[in-house]
């Protein structure tokens, strides 16, 4: 584990001495990645902590049903992949960085304003989850307080970082998913498929369970903000078509390899833990081989730093552009230094914050789905041949608002817990959008004296 960290910290030492100079290096990556990098960004950042940790818990109840997460992936790749054309020959033009700069564009600004809000908030709580995860897995191991493990993943991430920036996340993902493939394969091929378990009777008995995680993982993947960035720093359109068409079955291999390893683990075990405490349960007893184990947490740790260092450089660069709007080619150096402020301050913060949660599993449900509300104005808003008069923007804003008052009336009465309930506020947004819509407005008279508001493009 030390030689990992050791590695993430050379990666961002590396990143920094060749970008030295550059103004985007830093900031998205020159918009020069390859279909390597696009592919081991798609896989690792739709394969987190947060995921694993549903699927170990859900694993002795559902088995190889939970194939259904990756085939949501995978839907909500391609479809994104769809807009690959249209978004990368403007992201360069429109000096697109984040997902807010494409919103604000194509829909419109207070569309914008919101799907700030809904993507800092979102990165905030995927931090704090991830570094709960990783801190619980070191302590249990090493038998050292929660905190201070915290403490030290969080520093590793804000030192690799502080150094490269967007180009460290995309070279720490290729090694992440190298390290992922590796330590998963290596334990599942020993265990092989489970006795009492059929792959493709369990995925194809569809329930309201494979449902719901179904519709979870697809809206996640349609709302991911680092998906759609990567729209925009990709070195070419051969390269993002090769990287979005590869990148499911990566990740759908990654997935079967950890739910093999997870029921051949469970069948072993003296005690079986099922639920919310049946991951962290695997680091708690010796039924395992101690190789077995190491791998493990070297697959998890690469599967969670991946999303908190993903995760981070996209609040801090959020905050800095599209709050603070400092421009990345104008002030370059400012936006810089401030997002390396921004990452120390998020993490040092949420540090704090993750000792404190107590259900993780709804916790994780809730940080996620958060941003589920925001499919109309990526899917209708983003989208070519949509006619946008003036009102098109306050049309989505009011849509969008509507789906977040469902969600916090959902979410402080306890529904978000049941994955298919989370798919409930982006789809009234998404009716409410077209009902507008479908309504004309005419421009008030005294907005058309004062010029009018310019339309989306």
């Amino acid at each position: 584990m030390g030689l990992y960290a050791l590695a993430l910290i050379v990666i961002g030492w590396m990143a920094y001495k060749r970008q030295a100079g550059s103004q985007q290096g830093f900031v998205i990556g020159n918009r020069q990645i390859g279909s390597v990098g696009t592919l081991c960004s798609l896989a690792a950042g739709q394969f987190s902590g947060a995921v694993i940790f549903i699927f170990f818990a859900k694993a002795p109840s559902m088995g190889y049903g939970l194939m259904w997460m990756p085939i949501g992936a995978t839907v909500g790749m391609l479809t994104i992949a769809m807009y690959l054309k249209t978004i990368h020959k403007v992201a360069g033009e429109h000096d697109y960085v984040t997902l807010t700069d494409m919103i604000e564009k194509r829909v419109g600004r207070y569309t914008g304003y919101l799907s700030t809000l809904i993507i800092c908030a979102k990165a905030l709580l995927l931090v704090a989850s991830q570094l709960y995860i990783s801190g619980n897995i070191f302590a249990s191991i090493f038998g050292i307080p929660t905190i201070w493990s915290i403490v030290t993943i969080a520093f590793c991430v804000m030192l690799y970082l502080w150094l490269g920036g967007y180009m460290t996340v995309i070279r720490t993902d290729v090694l992440q998913v190298v390290l992922m493939v590796a330590a998963i394969a290596v334990p599942m091929i020993s265990f092989r498929i489970p006795e009492g378990h059929n792959v493709f009777a369990e995925i194809a008995h569809v329930n309201d369970k494979t449902t719901g995680l179904f519709l979870f993982i697809l809206l996640m993947a349609l709302t991911n903000a680092e998906m759609w960035q990567r729209l925009f720093s990709i070195k070419s359109l051969k390269s993002g078509v090769k990287g979005f068409m590869l990148g499911g079955p990566v990740l759908m291999s990654l997935v079967f390899c950890a739910i093999t390893f997870a029921l051949g683990s469970y069948a072993v075990m003296d005690n079986v833990v099922e639920g919310k405490g049946a991951f962290f349960a695997l680091f708690q007893q010796t039924a395992l081989p101690a190789v077995y184990l190491a791998m493990l947490c070297v697959f998890v740790t690469a599967a969670i730093m991946s999303t908190i260092d993903t995760q981070v450089n996209l609040f801090a660069s959020t905050m800095v552009k599209n709050v603070l709007k400092i421009n990345d080619q104008a002030k370059h150096a400012d936006f810089v230094r401030i997002s390396r402020i921004i990452t120390v301050v998020m993490l040092a913060t949420l540090s704090l914050v993750a000792v404190s949660i107590g259900d993780i599993l709804e916790f994780i449900f809730k940080a996620i789905s958060v941003s589920f509300v925001l499919v109309p104005a990526l899917l209708i808003g983003c989208a070519n041949g949509i006619k946008k008069d003036w009102a098109f923007d306050y049309k989505m804003t009011f849509a969008i608002i509507c789906g977040m008052l469902l969600y916090s009336y959902m979410f402080f009465n306890g529904y978000l817990a049941d994955p298919i309930y989370t798919a409930v506020p982006p789809v009234v947004a998404t009716l409410m959008f077209m009902l507008l819509y479908a309504v004309p407005f005419k421009q008030p008279l005294w907005l058309i004296r004062r010029g009018g508001l310019k339309q989306a493009v």
